[in-house]
Parts: C-alpha cells; structure tokens; sequence
C-alpha cells in the first residue's frame, strides 16, 4: 500500500533539480483562468482550456498551483493553520467571477526556494477551486493586487521576493512547453529560476527583445509584452499578414505589440490576424464552439504553416500548434458544415474595448510551445534601495520547432503516415463570414484571360480602323515623293502574360529543398529589417524602481 501510494504522488507531483521544476498542462473545465484585466474584453469562454500545474507547500501544507506568467497574485483553496492574517482583504477579477479571501502570510516552498512570510490570499474552496488548489503569479509585483492592497514591501510577489533574498541568482524565469497528442495524457513542461535548462544554452546568445512599458496610469496591466517586427507575422502563403496595432502610446505604431503568457492554451490574435490565417483553407468555417467561444474550425487534414518574427529572427509554428486537436481541451464533435471533422484554430479573435488599450495580441501556449521562453525581470524586481545593478527587463526566444520534422509530425499525427498535403491549395481571401473563395489558379486565370481580351480588343480596334482609313478616297500630289517603305503594318504578337512559379507551402519535399522563387515573390524576407525602438526610458517615465 506505501509503495501504491508513493507511485500516486510521483505521478503528478512536480519535481525540482536545484533551481528547475517539472510541471505538468492538464486540462480544466473551470471558469477562472485568467485575470479580468487581460481577459475580460476577450472572446475566449474560460471553461475548456489547459493549464500548467506544479506543487508548492504553503503553511507545511502541499497544493496544487496553476502556473501563470501572466498574473502575480498567490491565492490557495483551503484553509492554513501556521499563517498571520495581515487584517486586509484583496481579490482578484476573472472574465468570469473571481476570487477573493483575507491576505496571509506564510513560509512558501517553490523550486527548491524558501520564501519566509510570503503574501497570499486565502480563498474558501468552492465548486471552481477545490480545496488543495491554488494559482501562482509569476508576474512583475506591479500587477499584484496584493502588492495594492498592502503597498509595503510585505506584499511583493512571488518572484521578486525570491530575487531579492538571493541576490546571486540572477533574475529571470525561463520556460519550456511540450506538446502531447494523447488527450488522456499531461502536457509536459519545465520552468528554471535564475539558470537554463540543460541543453539551451544557446537562448543567451538570441536577441534581447526590450519589454514595453505601459503609461504609469495603466501600470496594474503591466505584462511581459514585446513588439513583433513590422511586417512580423507571415500567413499561410509566406506573405506578411497586415496587422494594424491598436496601441495609442506605442514606440512603434508599425509593430503591433505581444504579451507572452503562458496562462492561455488558445492566443489570441486581431480578427482580421485570424481571418488571414485560416479563412482561406477549404472546409475553414467561423464557429461559435461551446467552451471557448468563436474561433476558426479548420479540417484537421489541412496543414497550417505561419511564422512570427521578432528582431529579425523567425520563430515557426508547429501545424499541430495552429490548429489543435479540439479533443485535446475536452471538447468533441466539432464538425464544419460539410461534415469534416475539424480542429481548432489556436489563434483566436480577440475583442478590444475601443481605447485605452496596452497591447495588440497575447501569445500564450500556441506559441509557447515552440520556442524556449527566457523572462528577464530586469527592474520589474520591486526594490527602493538599489537598482544599480539590474538592467531593463527582456525576453528571450530559442526556437525549438524545426520545419521539416514539423511537417513530418504533421503527416504522422493528422494524415497517418499519408502525405495528402502536396494538393493543398489556398482559397481567395475571406472574411469570418464565411469559409469560401475562388482557388488561386482560377484567380490567376480570370487575370490572364482578362489581359490577354484587353490586348485581343485593342488590336482589333485598330484593325478596324485602319480598314475604314484604306477605303476613303486617297488624295496624294502627283509630285509627291513615293513611300520609302511598304506601309503594311505588321502588328506584333501580344506578349504571353505570365504567371509566377507559385511556392507549394504544404510539399513533401524538405523544407530547404523547396524551389527557389523569384525575389519578387520570396516566402521570406532575405534581409529582415533592423529590430529596435525607442527606449522606454525615452517613452514612459518608469516608476517601479522608485518604489
């Protein structure tokens, strides 16, 4: 029975290597995933979605905790004998309810840390958070309403209270998501504090891509949020996808900006972003899917390739991340109209309210899952005293996801060893109204037939002119010199219009092999333009390092 027992808690249990941490995605059918002030204008419903969970001990008691970059709050389900209650009360808003209790303090066990009176709230358990779970924030202290709440150092989060009190560990996270295509097995995932991952050392020498900082009025919705490059986010074709930030008091309004949370399976993206990425796939149909909301349903055979940028560098996604399994989040049975079984488009609209907005996009485990995620607090750590040794806070991307051995995943997971995706062609763009459209090659020969009408006409028309000039009575004096030359018009052949060789995105061959395409019409920029903006030093006045 000990040893049953034993194995039962090493099944799920998160583990630490010194500072790194196993941890596990499950999927939860609850409603309070994310905080209200990322989430409460979004599209997403809350109550399909996958989570990633690890073990802490709060008090000398062992819960288990959602792991959210996106949020900075500590909050249990359960009551803790060994805690001091502070006298004040905080909550925290989700799109959907919330959760609010008294803020405690107690010793917190986390990665191989621990933190002596750590800031929590209490939360009575209910039908949405069973007794022994919680949620652990691995935000900046400035979006901790706790933090808020107390306005004393006692409040700060998790993370900066573990920065702080070992000053030799440097200050970033890094996180690493895995992938699995069984829906009764866990997401695997690491996450480290203050080192690398075995293995992915080379992150350090990938670009430092400067975190945006919000207008001090907004500072409670300061996030890890990045911009991508203009021109960052290429389709299905390999074309650039327009996306216009909806930022007011952005740097660059030519880069649309990007929080990077792992807190949402399913990104979310502009609906035109989404529009661009999976209406022109056959059998693509904007659905209203109970669980999550509307989203693109796209057939499960058709393989989807897209590819954002930061500073130059490219980060592809996986065709099983941009369309997803929707069995995988415990839902079943989505079909399109024509009765295709159909996945998910993982990256969904988004509603914005009309102003005040901090960002354009959240890139959460869509995305996630194909890089190895460095997240460098820089001067989020809260400190009054001293700042000079912290630099500004940054993220890192390693690209974890090769082209070639995605799109063999692809065809061994969705097509079963059968490579159909050779024939796959792109409809004409579309709105989310509906899924349909005209093939490119029909487009391309409306065009050509068009041209070659024009010219037919034009010639014809001068055919014909000509005609009624030669049947007029000809006057010429006598003493006139004669023509030098025949006057007989030869009239050229029109020039044949042409169509460019067309990139087949979704061939078999290996992704480098792919034929060359004219420059006019290459999948990707051979120079990329230079990565940069204003710093946010120059931009916003940043008040968290005063504190």
């Amino acid at each position: 029975m000990a040893s049953k027992a034993f194995l039962a808690l090493l099944c799920f249990a998160g583990y630490s290597s010194g500072l790194q941490l196993k941890i596990e995605g499950r999927r939860t059918r609850h409603e309070l995933l994310r905080r209200g002030n990322i989430d409460g204008t979004a599209a997403l419903s809350n109550n399909a979605d996958i989570s990633y969970y690890t073990n802490l001990t709060l008090g000398g008691e062992v819960f288990t905790a959602l792991i959210d970059t996106g949020s900075s709050d500590l909050w249990v389900a359960g009551s803790i004998t060994d805690s001091v209650n502070t006298g004040s009360s905080s909550g925290v808003s989700y799109a959907v309810g919330g959760v609010k209790g008294p803020i405690k303090t107690s010793t917190l066990q986390f990665a191989g840390y621990t933190v002596q009176e750590q800031a929590f709230l209490q939360v009575t358990p209910d039908s949405n958070n069973k007794k022994g779970t919680g949620l652990l924030g691995l935000g900046p202290t400035s979006g901790s309403n706790i933090y808020a709440t107390l306005n004393t150092s006692a409040g700060y989060a998790v993370l900066d209270r573990i920065f702080l009190q070992n000053t030799s560990t440097p200050n970033y996270l890094t996180v690493l998501l895995g992938r699995t295509q069984d829906p009764t097995d866990v997401f695997p995932g690491d996450i480290s504090i203050g080192e690398l991952l075995d293995g992915y050392s080379n992150v350090e020498s990938e670009p430092k891509l400067e975190v945006t900082v919000v207008p001090v009025r907004e500072s409670s919705d300061q996030h890890f949020q990045v911009l991508l490059d203009q021109n960052g986010l290429l389709g299905p074709d390999g074309q650039p996808v327009s996306i216009t930030t909806e930022v007011d008091q952005t740097s660059n309004p030519k880069q649309a900006t990007a929080v990077v949370d792992t807190g949402f399976s399913v990104s979310q993206v502009p609906k035109s972003v989404a529009d661009a990425i999976y209406s022109r796939f056959s059998g693509a149909e904007y659905h209203n899917v109970t669980g999550l909301g509307e989203v693109w349903i796209v057939p499960c055979d058709e393989e989807v390739n897209i590819t954002f940028k930061f500073s130059g560098n490219s980060y592809y996604i996986h065709p099983l991340d941009a369309t997803m399994d929707a069995s995988l989040l415990g839902i079943t049975d989505v079909v399109n109209s024509q009765g295709q079984s159909s996945c998910i488009g993982s990256f969904q609209p988004i509603g914005f309210t009309p102003s005040g907005q901090t960002y354009d996009m959240i890139l959460g485990m869509s995305f996630l899952r194909n890089v190895y995620a460095v997240f460098n607090f820089g001067d989020f750590v809260a400190d009054g005293n001293d700042t000079t040794n912290r630099g500004d806070p940054y993220l890192q991307f390693l690209s974890t996801t090769d082209p070639t051995e995605a799109h063999s995943d692809f065809v061994a997971v969705r097509l079963k060893g059968n490579d159909t995706t050779g024939g796959q062609s792109l409809n004409g763009p579309t709105s989310s109204g509906s899924g349909g459209g005209l093939p490119k090659a029909v487009y391309f020969g409306i065009a050509a037939g068009a041209l070659g009408l024009g010219l037919l006409l034009m010639v014809c028309a001068f055919f014909m002119n000509r005609r009624r000039k030669q049947n007029k009575p000809s006057y010429r004096p006598i003493s006139s010199p004669s023509p030098p030359v025949d006057m007989q018009l030869n009239a050229a052949s029109p020039p044949r219009y042409s169509v460019p060789p067309q990139y087949n995105y979704a061939s078999s061959e290996p992704y480098h092999d792919q034929p060359q395409m004219p420059a006019q019409a290459q999948m990707y920029d051979p120079q990329p333009g230079t990565y940069g903006h204003m710093s946010s030093t120059q931009y916003y006045h940043n008040t968290w390092g005063s504190r």
